[in-house]
Protein backbone atom coordinates (compact mmCIF):
# COMPACT_ATOMS: atom_id res chain seq x y z
CA UNK A 1 0.00 0.00 0.00
CA UNK A 2 1.23 3.80 -0.71
CA UNK A 3 0.53 6.84 0.69
CA UNK A 4 -0.57 9.00 -1.85
CA UNK A 5 0.66 13.13 -1.95
CA UNK A 6 0.72 15.88 -4.61
CA UNK A 7 3.83 17.43 -4.40
CA UNK A 8 5.93 19.25 -6.77
CA UNK A 9 9.78 18.18 -7.03
CA UNK A 10 12.34 18.79 -9.91
CA UNK A 11 14.59 16.05 -9.72
CA UNK A 12 17.42 14.87 -13.19
CA UNK A 13 15.47 17.49 -15.13
CA UNK A 14 12.17 16.15 -13.80
CA UNK A 15 9.86 17.51 -13.09
CA UNK A 16 7.44 15.26 -10.67
CA UNK A 17 3.78 15.77 -9.29
CA UNK A 18 2.83 13.20 -7.65
CA UNK A 19 4.80 11.31 -4.20
CA UNK A 20 4.47 8.00 -3.13
CA UNK A 21 5.26 6.96 -0.29
CA UNK A 22 5.43 3.03 0.74
CA UNK A 23 3.79 1.47 4.25
CA UNK A 24 7.17 0.13 4.37
CA UNK A 25 8.85 3.24 6.29
CA UNK A 26 5.96 3.72 8.34
CA UNK A 27 5.78 -0.50 9.59
CA UNK A 28 9.80 -0.31 9.89
CA UNK A 29 10.33 3.32 11.19
CA UNK A 30 6.78 4.74 12.27
CA UNK A 31 8.50 5.69 15.44
CA UNK A 32 10.82 8.04 14.30
CA UNK A 33 9.71 9.21 10.77
CA UNK A 34 6.04 11.43 9.57
CA UNK A 35 4.90 11.81 6.65
CA UNK A 36 5.30 15.30 6.77
CA UNK A 37 9.25 14.37 7.78
CA UNK A 38 9.35 12.69 4.54
CA UNK A 39 7.88 15.20 2.48
CA UNK A 40 10.51 17.88 3.33
CA UNK A 41 13.54 15.19 2.73
CA UNK A 42 12.00 15.03 -0.96
CA UNK A 43 11.74 18.28 -0.77
CA UNK A 44 15.81 18.63 -0.35
CA UNK A 45 16.03 16.82 -3.53
CA UNK A 46 14.36 20.15 -5.82
CA UNK A 47 16.82 20.75 -8.32
CA UNK A 48 19.57 18.32 -7.74
CA UNK A 49 20.59 15.62 -10.64
CA UNK A 50 21.00 11.93 -8.99
CA UNK A 51 22.75 9.03 -10.73
CA UNK A 52 20.92 5.46 -9.73
CA UNK A 53 22.58 3.42 -7.14
CA UNK A 54 20.27 0.47 -9.16
CA UNK A 55 18.03 -0.18 -11.92
CA UNK A 56 15.21 -3.47 -11.92
CA UNK A 57 14.32 -5.40 -14.88
CA UNK A 58 11.41 -3.58 -15.75
CA UNK A 59 13.72 0.18 -16.14
CA UNK A 60 12.74 1.32 -12.52
CA UNK A 61 15.75 3.49 -11.05
CA UNK A 62 16.32 3.22 -7.34
CA UNK A 63 18.32 5.80 -5.24
CA UNK A 64 20.10 5.73 -2.08
CA UNK A 65 20.62 9.28 -1.23
CA UNK A 66 22.42 9.67 2.59
CA UNK A 67 23.25 12.88 4.48
CA UNK A 68 19.86 14.55 3.84
CA UNK A 69 19.86 17.11 6.88
CA UNK A 70 16.39 18.48 8.55
CA UNK A 71 16.36 20.23 11.62
CA UNK A 72 19.99 18.94 12.50
CA UNK A 73 19.29 15.49 11.94
CA UNK A 74 20.71 13.62 9.36
CA UNK A 75 18.21 11.20 7.39
CA UNK A 76 18.76 8.71 4.57
CA UNK A 77 16.60 7.87 2.01
CA UNK A 78 15.59 5.10 -0.71
CA UNK A 79 13.71 6.38 -3.64
CA UNK A 80 12.85 5.18 -7.14
CA UNK A 81 11.73 6.50 -10.30
CA UNK A 82 9.54 4.59 -12.36
CA UNK A 83 10.32 4.17 -16.44
CA UNK A 84 7.59 6.99 -17.29
CA UNK A 85 8.73 9.15 -14.77
CA UNK A 86 5.09 9.50 -13.32
CA UNK A 87 5.70 10.47 -9.57
CA UNK A 88 8.89 10.18 -6.79
CA UNK A 89 8.62 6.90 -4.67
CA UNK A 90 10.11 6.43 -0.93
CA UNK A 91 10.62 3.05 -0.67
CA UNK A 92 12.22 4.07 3.06
CA UNK A 93 13.72 6.78 5.35
CA UNK A 94 15.28 6.86 8.54
CA UNK A 95 17.80 8.60 10.90
CA UNK A 96 21.37 7.73 10.27
CA UNK A 97 24.61 8.97 11.58
CA UNK A 98 26.61 9.01 8.55
CA UNK A 99 27.63 11.82 6.94
CA UNK A 100 26.12 10.81 3.53
CA UNK A 101 27.53 10.87 0.01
Amino acid sequence: MFHHHKQNVYVNGILLRDILIDDHVFDRHGESITEEIILKLVSLLQHQNFIADQMDENGFQYFVTDGLRLQGKLYRMVWLLPPDHSYLGVRTAFRSRNNGK
